[in-house]
């Protein structure tokens, strides 16, 4: 090789690596943004979160319903129960890293004839990771801190009555409505898309704290399990299956385990969507002394 071409082709060499090292990061994050844009929309459960969502949301949901005194089967002995849920989520990063929090409230008179008054729950805050396909496979993981932020008397027996009442229509939630009492709650979630047809799963232990008595700590397991089909584009019609688990409380081994099965329609428009539902327990309730529950809900998440 004549010496005089060795300068121009490390000039030449050293221009075209310097040029790839400028626009690779473009290349890749156009690339990225590609993937993104390709990821497909799912409905939102009425209890999980799409797990890949693009929008900041916000979502108000009613469940009213009643539980019913063992041996009673008519509406004359049933007693009417209110839980109010307000959760918030934003994504953080390129729809892998999310924040989020919840809070709820129950309303009702299940101890007496006195009347129905309000019971202010804990507060959760969670953050949550999920790695996503352009399939609809998607993995996730998060951790959610739930802050005493309930103060009721646990000695009041209306407001015992009153907390155990609004667990038996939603068990998932018992957290929220355990007075002075701190918790982490990891989880890990699974979704997928096939066609029309949805899955998502997650498994979470709730890891809970007395920080007032002297009851230590508590371990339950949530599972819940949630199946769709979208017969329309706009439309979602599930069923969300529920398990709470009490691993080591010092309660009877026919105590430890309940259901509850909820079938939903879910209106996915561009800036709303509404939904609407019921809950039905499954056996025997977290109410003592109860025969089932039954509950409607309603929620409405604000998408921007």
């Amino acid at each position: 090789m004549p010496r005089r071409l060795a300068p121009l082709l490390l000039a030449l060499t050293t221009l075209t690596c310097l040029t790839w090292s400028l626009a690779w990061p473009r290349v890749v994050q156009a690339d990225n943004a590609s993937r993104l844009s390709r990821l497909p929309s799912a409905p939102r459960p009425p209890t999980l979160p799409e797990l890949a969502h693009a929008d900041r949301e916000a979502t108000v949901e009613l469940t009213s319903g009643a539980y019913y005194p063992r041996d009673t089967g008519t509406l004359r002995g049933h007693v009417p129960i209110h839980v109010l849920r307000l959760a918030m989520e934003v994504p953080l990063h390129e729809r892998a890293f999310f924040i989020g929090g919840t809070y709820e409230a129950a309303m009702g008179s299940p101890a007496g004839p006195r009347a129905p008054f309000v019971l202010g729950g804990n507060t959760e805050i969670h953050g949550r990771a999920v790695w996503s396909t352009t399939t609809g496979l998607a993995f996730g993981a998060g951790l959610g801190v739930v802050l005493p932020t309930a103060s009721f008397d646990v000695n009041s027996i209306d407001a015992f009555s009153l907390a155990s009442a609004a667990i038996a229509l939603r068990p998932w939630d018992h957290v929220f409505f355990q007075s002075g009492t701190f918790a982490l709650r990891p989880f890990v979630d699974v979704h997928d898309t096939v066609g029309p047809f949805i899955i998502q799963f997650r498994e979470g232990l709730d890891w809970t704290f007395d920080v007032r008595e002297s009851q230590g700590q508590r371990a339950f397991s949530l599972a819940t399990l949630y199946v769709a089909i979208r017969p329309v584009n706009w439309v979602a019609l599930g069923v969300e299956a529920y398990q709470l688990y009490i691993i080591d409380a010092p309660v009877a081994d026919e105590r430890r385990a309940f259901f509850a099965v909820s079938p939903s329609a879910r209106f996915m428009l561009k800036y709303v969507q509404p939904s609407i539902g019921m809950i039905r327990s499954v056996g025997a309730p977290f109410y003592p002394g109860t025969d089932s529950t039954t509950a409607m809900r309603a929620g409405l998440t604000l998408l921007w």
